[in-house]
This record gives C-alpha cells, structure tokens and sequence, in this order.
C-alpha cells in the first residue's frame, strides 16, 4: 500500500472514530470546558473588559446590545450592613424599599417586576415586621418571591405545610398546565418550603430557585426554567398495578418505587396514567432490578404523586415583564418553551404595546411575535452570562448597573403624596433585590465567569430570556462538518507535505484559526460548536499519519541502500536515502547508456590458478574493486550486477543520478578503466614476476544508448533494480563482437551520437546485425580521449 493511501485511510478512520464519538457525546464535559472561555472571551470582545476601569465606562455607555438596559440590582452590600445591622435584618425594612418603588406621583413611571431574592418561611422576630413587610408586598403589586425544593420528603407535616403555601401561591400566580415531550425523565422534587401563607397571598407571582450544578465540576452553566413538585398521594401493592389507572391522582402525576433506603427513587418515574407497554416496562424493570420494599409480608411496593410544573424565578420575571401568564406558555421538553405574543409597558403611554428588543439591539427595534427558549429534557436553559460580576462601587466593573440597598431604602417617602417624587427613573424596569456582600449567608456560586452572587445569577438567565440570547448547541451535521474539514486538512497536509516541520506549523495554525472562529461563531451567533472533538482528531491523525511516515521513511532509506548500497557512490546513497523516494521502482522508460565489461579467457586464468583459489579470488576482487569505484565514483554509475567476472552497469539512472551527458560518463569511465586495467598488470608483474601463472589481463567492453525499461524487478521475496529490453541485449553483444575486430572498447551508433560533442577519439567498424535484431546496427571502437580523463 502506497504511503499516501496510507494517510488517508488513517485520516478518514479518525474521522470516523470521532464522529461516533461526537455523536455519543463522551467528551462534552471537555466540551463545556472549552464553552467557558469562550464565554470568557466574550467578555473582553464584546464589552471591552480589558482592565476593569475600562469595562465600567463600557457597560455604562450601554456599548453591550444583548445587555438588557431594564435590569438593575439593589443589593445588600457592606454599607447596607453598616446602616442596619447583621443579617438578617428586621422584616420591615425591606419595606423601605418597596414603598421608595411605588410611592411616586406617576404611576404608569413604575417597575414592571420586583424580586425579593430572600426566603420568608418562618416568621419574623415580631409579628407586626412581617405585617409591615406584607403590606408594602400588597400595595407595591409587582413583587415575586421564592420557592425552594428538595430532592426529598422534609416529612409529612413540612411537606403537608409547604404544599398548602404552595396552594396558596398558585391562587396568586397560577400554575404551569401546558407540559408535553417525554415527561418521565425530568427531575423531580419531593419537598418544598414556601413563604408564609400571608406573604403568598400578597404576591403578584412567585418562582423556584433551581439552578443546576453540572456534578463534573460544580458550575452552574443552567437554570431548570420548569420544575416538577411532586406530591405524594399513595403507597400500592404490585398487584395492583394495571393500565390506565391514576392511582389517586388528580391531574399530572407519576409512580416510583423506593430502594431500600428511604428517600431514593428509582428511576425512570412512569407518567400516569399508565398504558400497557408502560406496565410491561414496569414488570421487566422490577425483573431486572430487583426493586422491592418489606412491607410486613414482603410486597412489591410503589407510590403515587401529583406533580406540579412550577416556573423558575427567571421565567416568573419575564412573564411578568411580559405581561403573560404561566397559562399562556407552552412547555416542550427537549424541546423548547414558548411564550407567545409578549408585551412590554410604555410608560409615556400607559398602555402595553408589542415587545421589541430594548434599546441597544443592533439593526434596530424588531418587534418579537414569540420567544422560542431552547430547553433539554430536564427543562433547563442555558445561561448566557453577559460577563464578569459586577460591583456597587461605580469606579468599577458592572456588567448589570447596581445600586445600595441602603441607598435606595433611604429615599423611601412618606405617606403624604404631596412628598413622593414624580419618578424615580425605574421606568418599566426590572428590580432585583438581593445579597450582595460575602458578610452574609454564603450566597456566592461557581460560574464560567467565576463566582457570582445568586441575585446576579438570576440577573443573567433574566437578561437571556428577555433578550432572545439563548445559547444553541449546534446540530450534530455543523459539528460533523467542522471535524471533517479541520481532521481532513491536518490529513492532506501530513500525507502530500514533502516538509514535515512545515505542515506541523499548519495544522497548528488550523487549529488555532478554528478555536478563533469557533468562539466568534458563540460570541456573535450563540452557537456552540464543538472544538475539542475536532481537535482531538486532528491531533491524532496528524501525528498518526506523520509517524508512519517517519517508520515508512526508514523502512524506505533501509530498502534504498539495500539495493543501491554497493552499486553506486555512497554520496549517492544518501541523496536517495534523503529523498524517502524512488519512482522508478515501479517501472518507467528512460534514456540511459547500458555497459557490459568481461575478462577475456577468464576460464583460461581460472584453469591456471586452480590450486591458487585465494589467489584467483583476491585477483578478481581487486579487478572489480578497481572498476566498480571508477564506475560508481568517479564517474557516477550504477553497477546493475556482477556476472561472474562480468560487469553489467548503467548511466542516467535511478533519478538521483540522471544526467543529460550519461553516454559520456559511460564512454570516460571504459577508457579509464582501460588505464586502470594496465597499471594493474604492472602491479601484478612487479608483485608476482615472470613465474606467476597470469600476468597480464584484458577485458572487452560494449556501451549501447537507447530507450530502456528500468524498474523494481524479481520474485516477491527477491527484487533487483535493473533494467530490460534491447539496450541492454545490445550492449552485451557489442561486448562480445570485440573478440572479432580484435578491440577492446566497442559503442553502437546511438551512443556515438550522444558523444559527438566531446572530443572522443573514435573508429568506425562496421555495420553489424546482431541476433534478435532486424536492422543492422553501425558499430565504432572507442579509442581514446582527446583532453583529460
């Protein structure tokens, strides 16, 4: 298989690996990981936080246009506990707050919503401070208060006390009815703390504080915008399980069964009523799990509940800004959740108009017809924070304007009307009043902005509803794509760059130049993109693709000097070893110059040395030495093969070695070795004298030019590189044809041509016709060089 098919096989195995991989999901935690700087790094490129004096001055001049400019937050900062005292404070004051809100002389200049991010479940140290409280409640009429849940039962008489407050709350704020998708895998919750029934009938509406820590690395990216309340009803025996019954429930509700210990739920809980391939799955999964409770006699055992859809705070806020009502919200888990036709306050009008973005949108004032929110399966949204937290001190970073809770109380009029202001310039806003200082109760959490109070929180998921700013997973084909363009390239560049180095700072370049538009993509479009997965297949198919290379490459010079290794010069040698490549191996036609040499009566010398073989074997090694290194390195020749005390050799071949003057170089090196030949003898003469059995030997030479087949040739366990056809058939003839006209060098016309320019000193012959040829071919003896070899 070819090195390049190779690489590509191994790049499209990495992509699809990682598809499979993508699609299952196996690396989103990484994947929010990266979210997160994302999310970091639009806070330096959309509100300009680079220093924090700068990021003030930005936000203020309202430069964010996804920042919503109705969101303000009261908090209760150090200064607050200076002028009041440890928290918690006396009931009544938060009542100065309210009544600095909705004692003003123009009501239609008012606050659209008021949140008291506190929890009134018990009451206060003195009952006329709550009295007071619920009164300035009552009359500000735009106030939310919380809810909390719990995993499990608080036992019968506070689950008894927090579902009757919660009745409550539904009276004045009503209940999510509109739920479909699959309801059996969102979270349920199986005890609830609820304000004080009195505080719940003051409210204009009310909301659940479900923020979700991812339980990889406990940061809270999401807001479970629905939550389930359930209710339980009743305890059942197994026999009385059966389709389409409710089971004592009223309205939306499910069964569970209990483990052992109490409290923990198995899942998946089952929507009543219940159909028959829902109680087949019951009776497999009780088979398969083993879920059983002693009751006396050791029944099967579950339990009903009633489930209530409650709103989270978020959503309860932007109704209400909205002014819409939980009823008129549609709810599709894994879905979306929908609140049709919303509306905002005009306050020079008095009137409610159509909703459009508030000021700041870039491209102008689009009027919404609907606000489609993207939720999972568990009706969670993912929070787009808008950057870091903010601070009260107004020489430092705010990503949402924040105001003294003291300061605002402080302004606080009586009740004569003649003394309230005409406005106090929180038209149509929404006010979130909360903890604002780490002195009191631990009310900071792990953000992808770092850690945030809960107001502020609660101030992020508001402004991603009522500015249409949700985050979107892209769909799996975007993800795809992106893996398959930057895992495709780093493949082409690893399989066809002849420079490693240089395609290793590519797919570096690739990769960064993807993670730069991955995050302007989330920053300006709210897609999110995967970015680990694709990088991870890069990375790999890169350095995959790069180490075989690596081994393929040694495997190759290792093959190389195999075969060329005592057939050319080493310099050579190494030039093909450095190339990794050779073409030719697969066979090609080229113009070379063939040369076969032989010793004459060798059998004669062989006969006479025949009780000398050492000495016939150091002869003929010396010979060949001596006419192999003027081949291959003196005049850059490839010897093809030894035939006994013949020597086949070829010029203008492999790549490496092509040379335009090949007949030349053929032509220099026979007359060369002729010298050579006589200083042999001499030696030979000198060393042996007059009584060694052989003191002179001859040879005969035949050099032919022409077209030849060259190529990787043999068995496939044994392969040479040589060449075929009727250049070297020729060349071996002319070799022997010297016994006949008594020469020694013997070239054929077609390397006579291509010496013509070189002052050869040559002699015309004959016209000849050698067997396996038709045509006569004109021979010449090649008889000396005129200039120095």
């Amino acid at each position: 298989m070819s090195e390049q098919r190779a690489g590509f096989l191994f790049g499209a195995a990495f992509i699809l690996l990682f598809t499979g991989i993508s699609w299952l999901g196996i690396f989103d935690s990484v994947e929010t990981k990266v979210n997160d700087f994302s999310f970091r790094q639009k806070d330096l490129l959309v509100n300009g936080n680079w220093n924090r004096q700068q990021a003030a001055a930005v936000v203020r001049s309202g430069s964010n246009h996804r920042l919503s400019g109705d969101i303000e937050i009261v908090g209760i900062d150090n200064s607050t506990l200076a002028v009041y005292g440890r928290w918690p404070f006396a009931r009544n004051v938060h009542t100065d707050v309210l009544d600095a809100m909705a004692r003003i002389s123009d009501q239609n200049r008012r606050e659209t919503v008021v949140l008291l991010d506190f929890l009134f479940f018990d009451v206060g140290d003195a009952a006329y401070e709550d009295v007071l409280l619920i009164d300035s409640i009552r009359a500000n009429g735009n106030v939310i208060l919380q809810t909390q849940l719990y995993d499990s039962s608080l036992g019968t008489e506070y689950d008894r006390m927090g579902h009757d407050r919660l009745g409550v709350l539904f009276e004045a704020g009503g209940e999510v009815t509109n739920v479909t998708g699959d309801l059996s895998g969102i979270r349920r919750w199986y005890g609830v703390e609820a304000p004080l029934s009195p505080y719940g009938e003051a409210v204009r509406s009310y909301g659940t504080a479900t923020f979700s820590a991812d339980y990889e690395d406990d940061i809270f990216r999401r807001v479970g915008l629905i939550s389930v309340y359930s209710e339980k009803i009743s305890d059942f025996d197994i026999g009385e399980l059966r389709a389409g019954e409710t089971f004592g429930v009223e309205g939306a509700g499910h069964i569970s069964f209990l483990k052992r210990n109490p409290g923990e739920f198995l899942p998946p809980a089952y929507p009543l009523p219940l159909s028959e391939e829902s109680v087949e799955d019951i009776r497999a999964d009780i088979e398969k799990t083993g879920v059983e409770r002693n009751r006396g006699a050791g029944d099967w055992f579950f339990t009903s509940y009633r489930d209530y859809y409650l709103p989270a705070t978020p959503l309860a806020m932007a109704l209400q800004y909205f002014n819409k009502e939980l009823d008129d919200i549609e709810v599709v888990l894994g879905s979306h959740l929908l609140i049709p036709s919303p509306q905002q306050w005009n306050s020079e009008k008095g009137e409610w108009e159509p909703y459009v973005i508030p000021a700041g949108r870039r491209g102008g004032r689009t009027v919404l017809e609907e606000i489609r929110i993207p939720i999972d399966g568990n009706g969670s949204m993912i929070i787009n924070y808008m950057g870091r937290r903010s601070t009260i001190s107004r020489d430092s970073f705010s990503t949402f304007p924040v105001r003294s809770f003291a300061r605002v109380a402080e302004k606080a009029p009586g009740l004569d009307e003649s003394t309230w202001d005409r406005t106090i310039g929180w038209d149509e806003k929404i006010i979130l009043v909360g903890a604002f200082t780490k002195a009191m109760a631990d009310d900071e959490k792990s953000t992808p902005m770092g850690m945030m109070f809960g107001v502020e929180m609660q101030a992020n998921a508001l402004n991603t509803i009522i500015m249409n700013n949700f985050v979107r997973p892209a769909p799996f084909w975007m993800n795809f794509f992106v893996l398959l363009v930057m895992a495709g390239l780093a493949t082409l560049l690893a399989t066809s760059a002849r420079r490693l180095g240089l395609s290793a700072i590519l797919v570096v370049f690739i990769i960064l130049v993807s993670y730069l538009l991955i995050t302007i993509v989330f920053i300006y479009s709210n897609l999110r993109l995967d970015w680990f997965t694709p990088f991870l297949a890069t990375f790999l198919a890169f350095i995959t693709i790069v180490i075989y290379r690596v081994l393929t490459a040694e495997r190759d010079k290792r093959q190389i000097k195999n075969v060329f290794g005592q057939f050319v010069s080493k310099e050579i040698v190494e030039e093909l070893a450095a190339s990794h490549s050779m073409p030719e191996l697969k066979g090609e036609n080229k113009d070379v110059t063939v040369f076969f040499s032989d010793i004459r009566a060798f059998s004669n010398i062989s006969e006479k040395l025949a009780d000398e073989p050492e000495t016939l074997v150091e002869l003929l090694n010396n010979y060949l030495t001596r006419m192999s290194d003027c081949i291959t390195e003196d005049y850059s020749g490839y010897i093809d093969k030894y035939i006994g005390d013949a020597i086949m050799a070829i010029w203008g071949t492999p790549k490496l070695m092509e040379r335009e003057e090949h007949a030349v170089l053929a032509c220099k090196s026979a007359l060369k070795q002729m010298r050579l030949l006589e200083e042999m003898n001499r030696q030979m003469l000198e060393i042996f004298g007059e009584d060694f059995p052989v003191n002179r030997v001859d040879i005969g030479i035949g050099i032919h030019s022409g077209i030849c087949h060259i190529g990787y040739m043999g068995s496939e366990g044994k392969k040479n590189y040589t060449a075929m056809g009727d250049v070297v058939n020729l060349s071996s003839r002319l070799e022997g044809v010297n016994k006949a006209y008594s020469t020694r060098i013997i070239i054929s016309g077609g390397t006579r041509e291509r010496i013509a320019s070189e002052p050869f000193i040559v002699r015309e012959l004959d016209w000849i016709k050698v067997k396996g040829r038709f045509e006569p071919e004109t021979i010449y003896e090649l008889v000396d060089y005129d200039g120095e070899l």
